[in-house]
């Protein structure tokens, strides 16, 4: 697992622990032993008795096979408790710290190559897998409806956990817009498009008061409901109208924001992409929050 302290695997694993309490089954995170198996066993069966509070050192851990799989992998054991009672646990292998993008693609997509433009970054792959896998623990009867539910919680959370504003300039996409491409495409593309949505608003009034702290003038942010983010038109700079004028020098003339112009305002002027230094899952007041919001909407958008 790439090293605690990054941002992104925190926030991947706080995700993962909001949606834990949803489902109400513990969900244990594994750790990756390398090529030895019999260490993988001993290690799961002590992640295991930590998290669940039961003794499952005994446990015949033979079934947890694939240690070596780089795109990870989720197990549901079921056990009996101390009391006689049928148990669950959901184990989450996570997917080797430097993920390939080709084989992540391949992998999710069952047996198709693409070019390198429609490739995942490796963090996103990371974060991708390892939300995917997670949500499969909260599964129902396991059919299509939970294979969409998985992957648009993990395509929405890979695009609120990285905030990559590349996908408001013209031709760009968000890192977790690719993984449409590989399957589910409509449960995917409309969840990258709820966070690329989310990320525009935010971005928007960042832009507006870092503009107006630099120039003086007054600026206005555009609103916007429309959610087919991949659709929007991008100007291809901001248009002389848009541009606000101070006062004193032919003004004032408010600016204005949009969707169409905002990667212009962002990456042209002195605003900055993005106007303010992202953090993860930002925009939400709480992980629980953040954690709650995405798995419902993952439940909406599984039905496209």
């Amino acid at each position: 697992m790439p090293a605690s302290t990054t941002a992104w695997v925190i926030a991947t694993l706080n995700l993962i622990a909001g949606i834990e309490g949803i489902g109400n089954v513990p969900i244990a995170i594994l750790e990756r032993t390398g090529d030895d198996t019999e260490a993988f066993w001993m290690r799961s069966a002590e992640i295991l008795c930590a998290k669940t509070g039961d003794n499952f050192c005994d446990t015949d851990m033979m079934v947890m096979r694939d240690n070596t799989n780089p795109l990870g992998f989720m197990r549901m054991i079921t056990y009996v408790g101390p009391k006689g009672e049928q148990k669950r646990v959901c184990a989450v292998l996570p997917p080797s710290e430097d993920v390939s993008p080709a084989l992540t693609a391949t992998g999710v997509s069952a047996g198709n190559t693409y070019s390198w433009e429609d490739l995942p970054t490796s963090q996103a792959a990371w974060v991708w897998l390892m939300l995917q896998n997670a949500a499969h623990c909260l599964d129902g009867n396991g059919g299509v409806s939970d294979d969409k539910r998985a992957d648009a919680f993990a395509t929405l959370g890979t695009t609120l956990i990285f905030g990559d504003p590349g996908f408001a300039a013209p031709g760009g996409k968000s890192p977790s817009r690719v993984f449409g491409y590989y399957r589910n495409s409509e449960a995917n593309r409309w969840a990258a498009n709820l966070g690329e949505r989310i990320l525009l608003d935010t971005w928007k009034a960042e832009a507006v008061a870092a503009a107006q702290a630099r120039t003086g003038c007054t600026l206005t942010a555009d609103a916007s409901s429309r959610l087919d983010v991949d659709q929007i038109p991008r100007d291809a700079q901001i248009a002389a109208a848009d541009v606000c004028v101070p006062a004193g020098q032919g003004g004032p003339r408010p600016g204005r924001v949009t969707d169409s112009n905002l990667w212009a305002w962002m990456y042209q002027s002195p605003v900055g992409a993005p106007p303010q230094p992202w953090t993860p899952l930002k925009t939400f007041q709480s992980l629980q929050a953040a954690a709650a919001y995405v798995w419902q909407q993952a439940g909406a958008l599984s039905k496209r």
